[in-house]
């Protein structure tokens, strides 16, 4: 008999290496480096809004110009863990993204330029005019490109392997017999990703379970292959709902501040339609 994707530890640990997905800590994202910078500091607020923003428009800017969705996470997860580990006031952000952009794409064996896509992302920054963020970042050109690629492979160094968030939220809603939920994984999974930095620094199974919980707050309808309140101990069975809640909670929370249209679950079949941003 095949073995489950689910093996017997009770994750999907043949889907990635748990030490590249875990290169960033919870610590590096509630205390990030642009909160002490020397100069500028910023505050986590606004640190917050400068990631959303700016992987929003890596989302624009790869759906536009016919890249897959692997490809576009893959590009914001390196946008999140960077700015995880380095200063926003030290790297142009709109130079970075189309770095990150570029690196997801050759990783992927897909052709595209620096300059290209630099150009798109300077066109895309009036479509998130409406997420405010301070005046600081360092000027840059495109022909620094090569600086900025070194940077970003110094910084990640091993952690440019990223498993297809979507296919396991997927495979774990097959495996939990709950598979209409299967609807809203690219909408919500793409959404978690832009709208809060914990899809970075926990596994892909504990964002695909406090998803679960958002849809099921979203439907308001607990589905009865559900009904069990331990039923995310199927997926790892050393999660708790004390560790679960407050996360769903935050997830929850700043999806809707992306997104007002998440209260809604029906207009959640489009990625870039799912994000409408208001002031």
């Amino acid at each position: 008999m095949a073995e489950h994707p689910l093996n017997n530890r009770g994750t999907y640990f043949g889907y990635f290496n748990k030490t590249d997905w875990n290169f960033v800590t919870r610590s590096h994202i509630d205390n990030p480096p642009s909160l002490h910078h020397s100069s500028t500091p910023l505050t986590l607020t606004e640190e917050r809004s400068m990631r959303q923003r700016y992987a929003i428009i890596v989302l624009f800017t790869g759906c536009q110009i016919g890249i897959n969705m692997l490809t576009i996470h893959k590009a914001i997860v390196y946008l999140q863990r960077f700015y995880a580990l380095q200063c926003f006031q030290d790297y142009n952000a709109k130079l970075l993204t189309s770095v990150s952009l570029f690196t997801a794409c050759k990783y992927d064996k897909i052709a595209t330029s620096i300059p290209a896509l630099y150009h798109k992302v300077v066109e895309n920054e009036d479509l998130v005019a409406s997420i405010c963020i301070p005046d600081i970042e360092p000027k840059a050109d495109v022909e620094q490109a090569e600086e900025y690629m070194f940077v970003l492979h110094t910084t990640l160094k091993v952690g440019f392997y990223i498993p297809d968030p979507i296919d396991i939220f997927i495979n774990i809603c097959i495996f939990l017999g709950i598979p209409s939920f299967r609807r809203f994984s690219q909408s919500l999974i793409t959404t978690a990703l832009i709208s809060t930095p914990i899809a970075i620094v926990y596994s892909p199974e504990v964002i695909t379970i406090i998803t679960i919980i958002s849809i099921i707050r979203l439907e308001m309808v607990i589905p009865h292959e559900l009904e069990d309140p331990l039923w995310f101990k199927k997926i790892d069975g050393s999660l708790t709902e004390e560790f679960l809640l407050p996360l769903a909670d935050e997830f929850f929370e700043a999806c809707r501040q992306v997104s007002p249209c998440l209260l809604n679950a029906k207009q959640l079949s489009d990625p870039i339609n799912m994000l409408e941003i208001t002031g």
